[in-house]
């Protein structure tokens, strides 16, 4: 019901990019299970402890409500102006975005840099992840594919030699997109923004690896927390390889207990660098 209700009224605006309408692309993306799995985990866990101008920031976001941090032009009568800054990222001779009040514009702003930063720090912490696990893994491996072409100066995020199970050795390529963007053309598709981050990251890179002897698994994320039904099942049958190595008989329990930790490290190194 909430969520007709939203969608009625972001219908009713004269354009997708209104509050309405982003507030109920926002909605969308917390549908999914992991969305918002960080919530879970800062009373256990200290490293991702929020600042409070960080926590105050995560809820603005979630929520769609205006970030009191997002600078405004200028003060009437010792009042801020509800009017955000002009950014310059779209480049010359184009039209300037505004810096939205609630803080989407910057998770996506090559300007502030928050873009590299999540996916790097995200990066990092699936790599510790996976060598919890007892795999080899390489970050970020250059030449890769010289043995095609030379010239091919393509690096995946991360490259794993000894996957369970056996077979090919795997590469990961991890992308974290946003829920609000143009990509959405349908409002009714939950996960629609990582499905074409997916499809674009597999013509970039499976050709590629295929003729390398490679498997190519894109790991695509959102700034949300959502995690594609892909990389998702593929870290839960490595969970569960290696478990089974250690005990055959081990509990499906145990196994589902190891992948939500991993969830909610991941939705947590998300929030918290996209936050800061």
């Amino acid at each position: 019901m909430l969520r007709q209700e939203l969608k009625d009224r972001a219908d009713e605006q004269v354009t997708r990019d209104s509050d309405e309408g982003v507030r109920f692309r926002v909605f969308l993306s917390l549908q999914n299970f992991t969305s918002g799995m960080w919530l879970l985990v800062y009373s256990a866990h200290k490293t991702y402890k929020l600042a409070p101008a960080e926590f105050l920031t995560s809820c603005c976001r979630r929520n769609i409500v205006v970030n009191p941090f997002i600078l405004k032009e200028k003060q009437v009568n010792g009042d801020l102006a509800q009017q955000t800054i002009l950014c310059n990222c779209t480049g010359e001779n184009r039209p300037q975005l505004r810096v939205d009040l609630y803080g989407i514009h910057i998770l996506r702003c090559p300007n502030y840099g928050t873009p590299t930063i999540v996916h790097d720090t995200l990066v990092h912490m699936l790599v510790l992840l996976l060598r919890t696990l007892g795999l080899a893994v390489s970050l970020e491996p250059i030449g890769l594919f010289d043995n095609v072409n030379e010239d091919d100066n393509r690096r995946p995020d991360i490259l794993i030699h000894n996957p369970y199970g056996g077979g090919e050795r795997v590469i990961l390529d991890v992308a974290v997109t946003g829920v609000t963007g143009r990509s959405r053309c349908s409002d009714e598709d939950v996960d629609q923004p990582l499905r074409i981050r997916f499809n674009q990251k597999k013509a970039k890179y499976d050709h590629i690896a295929r003729t390398n002897g490679l498997t190519f698994i894109p790991a695509i994320f959102s700034h949300t927390g959502q995690i594609h039904d892909t990389i998702k099942g593929w870290m839960f049958n490595q969970i569960k390889l290696k478990m089974e190595l250690d005990d055959p008989q081990v509990q499906s329990g145990k196994i589902k207990s190891i992948m939500r930790y991993w969830t909610r490290q991941l939705s947590a190194v998300i929030n918290k660098t996209a936050s800061r």
